[in-house]
């Protein structure tokens, strides 16, 4: 009985010291592939995927995955790898951003267009104290990627973040007339304002923008 008794004790022990082991290589290989898919090494983001059982989901302590990682740094190959093998597009990391909004944030625009295809969530917000939406950074960036949102969620348009504003104010600020008029083709209310009671046409001339401050004059 005392034998019987010993003999599981033993069986047991080595039980957890071998998971422990593989539980310790699979946090090595997770973090090594984190790492691959953040500096765009294709070949050993395959290597590691195909002599290691990871889950591709898992996330490391700040949250990130694999995807995440690899629109950060813009590696279109590796995303397109990842997608693939069917990852979640909808994780996000402990600051609440998905790959989709690295890709963009990062200006990875063929990502976030590789990324879109894919069926990510395009009504997200955006890293920032402001909560921009992410068609509020496309906007301002990239028009291709910016009409790909839309074509998903037309409503984004005149979607406004924590102050108030949409789109057209940060164009308002910091853009072109071209960007003024791509907007407003698209639907974008002259007319909104923001908490401080301002329009866009008001915060182009506060920030003594007068390129797109006469565009949106033209526009009233």
């Amino acid at each position: 009985m005392k034998k019987s008794y010993l003999l599981a004790a033993l069986i047991f022990f080595l039980a957890g010291l071998l998971h422990g082991t593989a539980f310790a290589a699979s946090g090595k290989s997770s973090k090594a592939l984190n790492e691959a898919a953040e500096q765009g090494d294709l070949a050993k983001v395959k290597n590691l995927v195909q002599k290691n059982k990871i889950d591709l989901n898992a996330q490391d302590e700040t949250g990130m995955t694999p995807l995440m990682n690899a629109a950060m740094g813009g590696n279109l190959d590796i995303v397109k790898f990842l997608l693939s093998k069917k990852v979640n597009l909808e994780l996000k990391n402990n600051g609440g951003e998905t790959a989709l909004a690295f890709a963009v944030t990062n200006d990875a625009y063929d990502v976030a267009e590789e990324l879109i295809k894919a069926g990510a969530n395009v009504d997200i917000i955006v890293a920032g104290d402001e909560g921009d939406t992410l068609f509020m950074r496309a906007a301002q960036n990239n028009k291709k990627t910016a009409e790909s949102i839309l074509a998903k969620n037309k409503s984004l348009i005149n979607k406004a973040n924590t102050l108030g504003e949409t789109a057209l104010f940060a164009v308002a600020r910091y853009g072109t007339p071209a960007d003024i008029d791509f907007l407003i083709k698209k639907g974008a209310d002259l007319k909104l304002k923001n908490k401080k009671g301002q329009t866009a046409l008001d915060v182009a001339k506060e920030a003594s923008n007068q390129d797109t401050a006469k565009a949106l004059s033209k526009k009233k």
